[in-house]
């Protein structure tokens, strides 16, 4: 199980609504109404011990951002990176041309695709976010598998929801999966674990 869901997702997704060096919010309720309008979040996790909470991180992240220990770190993040492009010149060449294919294939919105790797994520969650066209697929980890699984949800999406009568009707388990893809087993988590 990862423990960290759904709030590691839910402070990346803030980063998104926050003022340019992240001392507050600048948009809030486009904030609130994304997190209120995820389908993969229970009831439980978007409530208000969830907003108390968050309301704390624009402060929490100045703090981090302007401590000397973490511009350090920053440093030697840029230097990893860098080794990280290098290291995997051709699979991401490999993924540039098997995204552009889902694009043209797909229909996909996507203008431009970012992978935000950061080493002190866990490697056993990628994540997705949409900025516009923009698509941003974060990990701790290069893994192009997950790339391509993230970059698919928004196609596959639509069609699950389609079948979602064939679906229902065949209810599965799936032992593979974390436990928090299924919810707490109702209608929309069925069809998360599915998707």
């Amino acid at each position: 199980m990862y423990p960290y869901w759904p709030r590691a997702v839910l402070l990346e997704t803030a980063s998104f609504y926050l003022n340019p060096g992240g001392s507050s919010f600048r948009d809030f309720d486009a904030f609130r109404e994304r997190v209120l309008s995820a389908g993969n979040l229970a009831e439980n996790e978007r409530g208000q011990a969830f907003w108390n909470w968050v309301a704390g991180f624009p402060a929490a992240l100045s703090a981090v951002l302007a401590s000397a220990p973490f511009r350090r770190y920053l440093d030697w993040e840029d230097r990893w990176i860098a080794g990280q492009n290098a290291v995997y010149e051709k699979e991401l060449h490999l993924l540039q041309r098997c995204l552009d294919a889902c694009v043209s294939r797909y229909a996909s919105p996507v203008r431009e695709a970012f992978i935000l790797l950061n080493p002190i994520k866990s490697v056993y969650s990628a994540d997705y976010h949409w900025n516009g066209g923009c698509f941003l697929c974060s990990s701790g980890a290069f893994q192009a598998e997950a790339v391509v699984h993230e970059f698919l949800h928004p196609v596959v999406h639509p069609a699950v929801i389609e079948a979602a009568d064939l679906v229902l009707a065949n209810r599965r388990t799936y032992p593979e999966l974390d436990p928090s893809y299924c919810l707490s087993g109702d209608e929309t988590g069925q069809l998360n674990a599915f998707e």
